[in-house]
């Protein structure tokens, strides 16, 4: 199970001027503290789990839609769902929000 999501930024804020690649709706500090966030999922059977501090370099490209040229990061405790979704049994459950590639460098 794989589920993503992700506030795009329209490409007009993707501008030099605007490192972050993002239009923000909320309060900037929120996404700043979000990319913080530590996560737990299941990848093959096994529980992987990223400290806040690591969240940022374990994004990875997102090959969904390759023409948008995105990556995804963990979003929180995906493990949770697991009971909620019915999905117990599943090798991996994973709850990503996708960013435009090179967000979290």
């Amino acid at each position: 199970f794989s589920s993503v999501c992700g506030g795009l930024a329209s490409p007009d804020a993707l501008e030099a001027d605007n490192p972050l690649q993002y239009k923000f709706s909320w309060s900037p500090r929120g996404v700043i503290s979000a990319a913080q966030n530590a996560s737990r999922f299941l990848e093959n059977g096994a529980e992987v789990n990223i400290p806040g501090s690591g969240l940022l370099s374990s994004a990875r490209p997102f090959t969904g839609w390759p023409s948008l040229n995105l990556e995804v990061l963990p979003n929180r405790d995906s493990l949770i769902y697991e009971e909620l979704y019915g999905i117990g049994d599943a090798d991996d459950v994973f709850r990503g929000t996708l960013r435009y590639r090179d967000w979290a460098d």
